[in-house]
């Protein structure tokens, strides 16, 4: 089962925090912080284990625990506010095969939109801070444009 649970916790870092998994690269840490993160919730899953809760459940309840920390995904709200207010440059770098490497590149260029507006879990969708990281987007295609 903890095969399984790094597995799917690795996959969901790279669709949800892809720049979070190439500094884990870099530093070659992966399999460590994969390890580090079910260990830390090894307890509950023998709890589970122990009460015959079903695979799909376990598996369910596991990566909620696991996932909690990368929640919400800057890059997967990045990506979304690309697509929806700035659908040519989207697909320009989709079809360029650019479009990963612009967005992590785009996060640090947001993170004062993020800090200021507050980015947490449920706010996501705040006006303010939507209408920011729209800025700093436009700002910054407009900038490597020239």
């Amino acid at each position: 089962m903890q095969e399984l649970l790094m597995h799917k916790l690795y996959a969901y870092a790279g669709e949800n925090s892809p720049e979070l998994l190439l500094e884990l690269q870099q530093e070659k840490s992966v399999t460590d912080w994969l390890m580090q993160k079910v260990e830390a919730i090894d307890t509950t899953l023998q709890e589970f284990i122990s009460k015959n809760t079903p695979v799909y459940e376990i598996e369910e309840q596991c990566m909620a625990l696991l996932t909690e920390e990368l929640k919400p995904s800057r890059y997967q709200f990045i990506r979304n506010i690309l697509e929806e207010e700035f659908k040519k440059d989207f697909d320009r770098l989709e079809h360029g095969g650019q479009l990963p490497a612009t967005i992590m590149e785009m996060i640090p260029v947001c993170e004062e939109a993020f800090q200021r507006f507050g980015f947490y879990e449920g706010k996501e969708d705040g006006r303010l801070l939507v209408y920011a990281v729209i800025g700093a987007l436009h700002e910054h295609l407009h900038h490597q444009k020239k």
